[in-house]
């Protein structure tokens, strides 16, 4: 890389050698492929233009597959900081601070606004694959994975044999290209190019339209500011997952929507396609759609391989069907970070209530089936989560998980979620009212105030649906044990907790010096 001494180079080296798994060889060009591959130098550029103010903290992170190269980043993008700051020759700078967002909270595609806030970020850089969603309030340095390909000659041959099979078909009409952000560096709007080699669309023996799908944000070279309000989005753009259409350029009858991936295997390919081809299904013109998953690495293409969206739906509709005789809907938030997720929250509880049944909202982090689990009174749980991560399609689930849209079209619209063009944005959901029933009007009456005093428990209907429970988990009553303590009758007065850290509590330091004290008097 230019600019960079033996030295700092080897440093780099050092790093990489830090984190390395002992398999592959690190050496200085090991190191300059890492900060190419994550446009290093392009990231300190942007990050010292966007820096203001006396001091500047900046969170990096990573997700789990990428955070092994965290220590080489975090020390490349120091070193080229201070050199963008002395080539500015400015006599005042602003002090910027970088430190790395390890485990998230949630998906690793949403920004984990309430990790770098808990460290004063002023911006986070996001590493790796990204749903970006818009976020609420600090904004994004969005640095996308690239792929390297060992034979680009070969990949950019499956490319054009694959559309050439594509177009070729009697009932398709027009192809939408979708891809994996990894791959955002070779699809252009004309083209797909790895390096020198070049597949232009022009090259096709065909008058069918080809529409490339772009990134709802550009890689690296910008910040992405908050959204301005909680719905977000624009009025003149249709979103599909990370990427986004230009409305009159909706795809509509006929079309074939191809997504390229670097490899099939990827953990989260199907998860996206299979949301990208739920959004796309619904509506009067459904039927008319194809869908195909195609790797840039395989040697073979085979069109009759299509994705049976069919299939899918039926899932959906048949989870969505749950809510109907359902009497407990759990809400679980699925992120913290993405404009409009509270509001949303907000009104599944209002959409709910009004139906006659009743809504628990649950904080699990990262929903798996034995968590949810625990939750064996939930009929139905509602899941508010990002595009990229708001269906969860799995048998090891207990109980059905719908997202807001499909819990709006069980209420309101009977279960149809055909009719209407699925969507997966909060904003498209904030932007219609809700119509409420006349029911709603007898919240403003005035009731008689319950008992304050907090020694009374078990009052709401969380708490009434509990003592009816065989077991009701642990209780606690000084001087008795736990089967002579009916629910009804604990007391919740305030007792003091423990204090100091878990490796040693104050109390437990306090038990260990008597009894070492009592051990030395018994001695002497």
């Amino acid at each position: 890389m230019p600019g960079l001494s033996e030295e700092v180079l080897q440093s780099f080296t050092f790093w990489l050698q830090s984190s390395n798994d002992g398999e592959s060889e690190c050496t200085i060009n090991n190191a300059k492929q890492v900060l190419d591959d994550y446009y290093v130098e392009k990231t300190a550029e942007v990050v010292s233009e966007y820096a203001h103010g006396d001091i500047f903290y900046v969170a990096l992170q990573f997700p789990d597959n990428l955070l092994h190269f965290a220590p080489l980043i975090f020390e490349a993008l120091r070193h080229f900081t201070f050199m963008n700051q002395n080539e500015q020759g400015k006599t005042s700078v602003t002090d910027i601070n970088y430190f790395v967002l390890g485990d998230t909270s949630y998906g690793e595609c949403c920004v984990d606004e309430v990790a770098a806030q808990h460290l004063y970020s002023n911006l986070v850089v996001h590493y790796g694959s990204a749903c970006l969603s818009p976020t609420r309030s600090l904004p994004v340095l969005y640095v996308f994975p690239r792929f390297t390909f060992a034979d680009p000659q070969a990949a950019c041959t499956t490319f054009k044999k694959s559309m050439d099979e594509v177009l070729r078909l009697d009932t398709v009409s027009r192809v939408v290209i979708l891809y994996d952000l990894g791959l955002e560096c070779c699809f252009r709007k004309d083209r797909f190019q790895i390096g020198q080699n070049c597949v232009s669309f022009a090259s096709f023996d065909t008058e069918k339209d080809i529409h490339v799908a772009m990134p709802r944000a550009q890689n690296v070279h910008n910040v992405v500011e908050p959204a301005s309000d909680s719905r977000g989005g624009a009025a003149d753009k249709t979103f599909v997952g990370a990427h986004v259409f230009e409305n009159g350029k909706t795809p509509e009858q006929n079309t074939a929507f191809v997504w390229y991936t670097y490899s099939l295997e990827k953990e989260d390919f199907s998860a996206m396609v299979r949301n990208a081809a739920i959004q796309l299904s619904t509506g009067a013109s459904y039927s008319c759609r194809k869908f195909f998953g195609i790797s840039l690495t395989a040697e073979q293409f085979d069109s009759n391989k299509l994705i049976d969206t069919s299939r899918i739906l039926r899932k959906r509709f048949a989870a969505v069907g749950k809510v109907e005789s359902a009497e407990r809907i759990g809400i679980i938030p699925g992120t913290l970070g993405v404009s409009g997720n509270v509001e949303i929250i907000e009104r599944c509880k209002t959409l709910i209530k009004q139906s006659g049944k009743r809504s628990y909202v649950i904080l699990v982090g990262k929903p798996n089936p034995v968590k949810l689990a625990n939750y064996p009174e939930i009929d139905v749980f509602v899941l508010v989560a990002c595009p990229q991560n708001g269906i969860i399609d799995s048998k090891e689930y207990l109980r059905p998980i719908i997202t807001p849209f499909e819990l709006e079209a069980a209420i309101l619209n009977g279960g149809d979620i055909f009719s209407s063009s699925y969507t997966m944005e909060f904003h498209d959901l904030l932007q219609k009212k809700l119509e409420l029933t006349d029911d709603t009007a007898e919240e403003t009456q005035l009731v008689v105030r319950g008992d304050w005093s907090i020694a009374v428990t078990g009052s709401g209907a969380g708490a009434d649906y509990l003592t009816n429970r065989h077991w009701q988990g642990l209780k606690y009553e000084e001087g008795g044990s736990e089967d002579e303590t009916p629910m009804g009758s604990l007391s919740t007065h305030i007792q003091e907790g423990e204090s100091g850290i878990a490796s040693g509590y104050s109390r437990e330091r306090r038990n260990h010096g008597k009894n070492t004290t009592d051990k030395n008097d018994a001695d002497s």
